[in-house]
């Protein structure tokens, strides 16, 4: 018990620094835990969560601004393709707008770290472009041969992208064993999202922004998509250009090497460690098995 006593002792000295005046040894408090994890998130994240929380605080301040944001297919057959872009950002309820950052971050958050904040962003914004032009497209098609409804059935957020992002990261290792919940059961990483999205179905009932948002991301997974893939010296030409040469000083910057910039085969050992799909991952068990 003295040995202890007596490390204690020597290690509340070390971190005293021998000043003596003890503040020094005080955790942080909560505002400076905020600002420290808030600096540590990439730059496109901060973007991705500044922007969903400021459209929705404006929504209180007019109503219009989420009428004419968000994403439906109905709408943009009128030419307003705009809400192809501004859909991945609007939430109509907070409980949706808190569940769907608490899924969609952290796990970006390790993307952006791994590929760098051009490389992600870019793919963010190919990938939720062609998400949403996919859905819209079907879902009028469908509307005119005879289910109107889904003409006028909004987008879900960052859902869409969230389901995609998360077929990609499961395919760095299909094979690896994923837990599920609390329950004694392991599943194939290939088979996660499909067994995700079979959940959500159930309790939420059929999302077609959520199955296209899947679709996507096994067309991404399989080759078909690479039309949509960026060279690594368009992304130099982007990293170099407005705005992101703006921030390029910036602590949140994360510069990304011409060898990673496009590569998901070159990225899939730093992605795999720890990737589980945010909040929603870690919930259902998303996190790596021991291998």
């Amino acid at each position: 018990i003295m040995s202890n006593i007596h490390g204690l002792n020597s290690g509340a000295r070390a971190s005293g620094g021998g000043g003596g005046g003890g503040s020094s040894g005080e955790p942080p408090g909560c505002a400076d835990q905020i600002k420290s994890g808030w600096t540590s998130v990439p730059l496109f994240n901060k973007f991705v969560v500044v922007s969903c929380v400021s459209i929705y605080l404006a929504s209180f301040l007019s109503s219009a601004i989420i009428y004419y944001t968000i994403l439906i297919p109905a709408f943009v057959l009128k030419l307003q393709v705009w809400r192809l872009a501004t859909g991945p950002f609007i939430h109509e309820n907070l409980l949706g707008l808190l569940f769907s950052l608490l899924s969609y971050v952290p796990s970006a958050i390790m993307e952006e770290n791994n590929m760098g904040t051009v490389p992600f962003a870019v793919r963010f914004a190919k990938l939720s472009l062609f998400i949403n032009l996919i859905f819209s497209a079907v879902s009028i098609l469908l509307g005119f041969a005879g289910f109107q409804s889904l003409m006028m059935t909004p987008a879900m957020g960052l859902w869409p992208i969230l389901m995609c992002d998360l077929v990609i990261q499961c395919y760095v290792y299909p094979e690896m064993p994923r837990g599920l919940c609390c329950l004694p059961v392991q599943i194939k990483s290939k088979y996660y999202p499909l067994v995700l999205i079979a959940i959500f179905t159930i309790f939420f009932g059929f999302q077609f922004s959520l199955i296209t948002g899947l679709g996507v991301g096994y067309l991404w997974v399989f080759g078909y998509l690479k039309f949509l893939e960026s060279t690594p010296q368009f992304l130099r030409k982007v990293e170099q250009s407005w705005p992101f040469k703006k921030y390029s000083d910036s602590p949140s910057f994360r510069a990304s090497s011409s060898s990673l910039a496009n590569d998901p085969s070159a990225n899939r050992e730093q992605q795999s460690s720890g990737s589980g799909g945010g909040f929603l991952g870690s919930f259902m068990g998303g996190g790596n098995s021991s291998q």
